[in-house]
């Protein structure tokens, strides 16, 4: 079976470098793999990444802006970090330019299935007479950007089983307007669930083929098998507790390591909700030695949705990998991120 990726049109945008005597122009475009952990789904996948092509033509700063499953990114961000280009010409000079790709992911001779981690079933005719007006839909949100949840630190830690369901608002266009938590064996548990279900997108519902607004429930378990847990989670909370000094202090690195691939953290809903109009969390995490972030957790927050969504952005960022004497090595990260609120701009009359 061949693993194969369709790469679908560029945008370009950058107010300011948009108008280009040239374009960024690919001089090189390594093929993404197909992620070996998600063959068994057999998932059409679909990555959305905004990027930076430099005055050099290398790829730098790629962010997510959406995927239907977080089993794809890793893959295409690896991808996507190794084309070049030819970079844009702004009145004779190479200028930054800021692109966005989305890539789809499917095995070669199949049809791909969307085979979501969170689907809800199209309900009865009598399940749509109970549903409020306004609320009904006979073809239920179909997800098309998804995220794993952040296994709570200190449950994962203690090996704390949990569950959480999260009744969601999604409105006509498939955005997520509104939350709350319906049942949680913990209040972590339940954070966690929110903090995931802001990254959430989806198709949205329709009655009698119109988009409409609907009221689904995303409900999550916290437990050894859930998908969300790796292998190198595990790994480091052995390596944390029996062999705490292959964690290196930050002094004792070569360099600070660089952050080569993030997500922007959104100001959360629940936050909006109490009208807040500011906030801050402070974020502790392990860099491994391939620079991938490990077991985020909680410092501080002036509220624990900031505290959690900070978590679950951290999450899926990257680094380059920590060196020490030129090894690569694991390192211990602490980052605050400030929450405000964005405003909608509104033209004058």
């Amino acid at each position: 079976m061949i693993l194969t990726v369709a790469m679908m049109g560029a945008v370009f945008f950058a107010p300011a470098v948009f108008a280009k005597d040239r374009r960024p122009e690919v001089i090189k475009q390594t093929q993404p793999i197909y992620p070996w952990s998600m063959k068994e789904s057999g998932m059409t996948g679909e990555v959305t990444i905004r990027f930076f092509v430099d005055e050099s033509g290398d790829v730098v700063d790629p962010v997510i802006i959406r995927s239907n499953h977080s089993g794809f990114e890793q893959a295409a961000i690896d991808a996507v970090l190794k084309w070049k280009f030819k970079p844009g010409i702004k009145d004779g000079k190479a200028v930054k330019t800021r692109m966005q790709i989305p890539l789809v992911f499917h095995l070669d001779g199949e049809e791909g299935r969307n085979a979501y981690s969170y689907t809800t079933p199209g309900p009865s005719k009598k399940d749509i007479s109970k549903m409020p007006e306004g609320y009904r839909y006979d073809v239920a949100p179909k997800p098309r950007s998804v995220i794993y949840p952040v296994y709570p630190y200190e449950q994962l830690k203690n090996n704390t089983k949990g569950k959480a369901s999260v009744a969601v608002l999604v409105d006509a266009r498939g955005k997520v307007r509104k939350m709350e938590i319906t049942k949680q064996s913990a209040p972590e548990f339940g954070l966690a669930a929110l903090a995931a279900c802001e990254y959430f997108e989806f198709e949205p519902a329709t009655l009698q083929g119109q988009p409409t607004h609907a009221i689904i429930t995303v409900s999550l378990e916290f437990n050894k098998g859930s998908k969300f847990i790796t292998g190198e989670d595990r790994d480091m909370l052995r390596i944390e507790k029996k062999s705490p000094e292959k964690i290196i202090p930050a002094g004792k690195l070569d360099a600070m390591p660089k952050m080569i691939a993030s997500r922007q953290a959104p100001f959360p809903l629940a936050a909006l909700r109490e009208n807040l109009t500011s906030g801050e969390a402070v974020v502790e995490f392990y860099i491994d030695s391939k620079g991938m972030v490990r077991l985020p957790r909680i410092v501080s927050n002036t509220h624990p949705s900031f505290g959690y969504i900070a978590v679950q952005t951290i999450a899926n960022w990257r680094f380059e990998p920590p060196r020490s004497e030129g090894k690569p090595v694991i390192t211990r990260a602490r980052v605050p991120i400030n929450f405000v609120p964005k405003v909608k701009k509104t033209r004058a009359k």
